[in-house]
């Protein structure tokens, strides 16, 4: 078995840096970005969707997914659950904060 690749993998690859281009160029062409408030939380005008998933993959991600199975291959031992339970409180603690957020709406 060979292990070249083929066009189809060059494609695949240029494809995604070119979209992650055009998402970047996009993205800094938006309003709101004049101060900081209008760069860090975008203008107050985020729907909850894309701020959730932002939540989500910042504490879920390689460390999670090679870390924490080699730690439990060499113990013996899950300790995926302790990640999971600290999502769980990430999303109760930005639910409490989101009264702080929709208060502060002008």
């Amino acid at each position: 078995m060979a292990e070249v690749l083929g066009i189809g993998d060059y494609l695949t690859i240029a494809g995604y840096f070119l979209l992650v281009l055009a998402v970047g160029l996009w993205s800094s062409c938006r309003p709101h970005r004049d101060s900081a408030a209008g760069y860090f939380l975008a203008g107050k005008d985020m729907h909850w969707i894309p701020v959730g998933c932002s939540i989500f993959a910042s504490n879920v991600g390689a460390p999670m997914f090679i870390g924490l199975a080699g730690a439990a291959a060499a113990s013996g031992f899950a300790v995926t659950i302790f990640e999971w339970h600290v999502s769980i409180m990430a999303c109760k603690d930005n639910i409490g904060a989101s009264h702080y957020y929709i208060s502060s709406r002008s």
